[in-house]
């Protein structure tokens, strides 16, 4: 959320013609939110929560890799290449895609 908010207050300043009503309502409502969230959590927990949703992120685009990879193997007949890799993952590779959705 700070990355959000910080991302906002970088796009109505960079940008000239800039529709300011919606994003002036977006970013008091990311402010009260990140507000809350400093004043329950303390900064270092809000920071932690950013990192879990990039680690997350990152998770998924990775799943997303090694099940495109997979596919591929298993339409180039590599069926014992493709079992290996999910055996080491240790999970089959189309349970992947909504793991942590």
């Amino acid at each position: 959320m700070v990355k959000q908010e910080e991302a906002l207050r970088d796009r109505r300043c960079e940008e000239p013609r800039y529709e300011h009503a919606n994003t002036d309502r977006e970013l008091e409502r990311l402010e009260t939110l990140v507000g809350v969230l400093y004043e329950w959590c303390g900064a270092d927990d809000v920071e932690r929560y950013d990192e879990l949703k990039a680690l997350r992120r990152e998770v998924e685009r990775l799943g997303e890799l090694v099940l495109r990879a997979v596919g591929e193997l298993r339409q180039r007949k590599l069926h014992a290449i493709a079992a290996t890799i999910e055996k080491d993952l240790g999970v089959h590779a189309s349970s992947l895609r909504d793991r942590y959705r």
